[in-house]
């Protein structure tokens, strides 16, 4: 008996455990594009819908589905800019 724990606590102590480490890819992003600067946006939601590049595309898609959304337009660069904030009469 004594030969039996002595064999399993050298067992024991010789055991190691690996560590996993991730190593995300550089074209691996959770964000969207940096292109895009226009994203419209539910008053009530964190999450933007649509996002577009040009002003003229998020106005059209806010005009498409204004009888079911209150959206609002956003602008991303440096800093934010809201766009249309009251609602179209």
């Amino acid at each position: 008996m004594k030969y039996l724990i002595i064999v399993v606590s050298l067992m024991l102590c010789g055991c190691t455990t690996l560590k996993w480490k991730h190593n995300p890819d550089e074209n691996e992003s959770l964000s969207w594009p940096e292109s895009y600067n226009y994203y419209v946006i539910d008053p009530n939601s964190d999450i933007p819908d649509a996002y577009f590049v040009n002003l003229e595309e998020a106005k059209k898609y806010k005009k498409d589905f204004a009888a079911n959304h209150d959206y609002v337009i956003v602008k991303i660069e440096s800093k934010y800019n809201v766009y249309n904030v009251q609602l179209d009469r």
